[in-house]
């Protein structure tokens, strides 16, 4: 939820059939109260940590400026 972008709210939101505004109200109050609540984790065991792809932020970067210069 940390990281919880424009499109996957909006996305949320048509999947619960609920209003965006509204979800996404909802999606900062818990990541605001997540930060300033919760220890850093200590993990343990086995980690699984996904890859990040450059290509996918400069295409989000693209993809936002254009959307702007509308």
């Amino acid at each position: 939820m940390h990281n919880i972008d424009f499109e996957s709210v909006k996305r949320l939101s048509e999947e619960l059939e609920r209003d965006w505004g509204t979800l996404n109200s909802l999606v900062k109050d818990f990541k605001r109260n997540l930060a300033k609540n919760a220890p850093d984790p200590i993990l343990t065991g086995e980690v699984e940590i996904d890859e990040m792809y450059i290509h996918a932020c400069n295409k989000w970067i693209k993809k936002t400026q254009s959307n702007l210069e509308r």
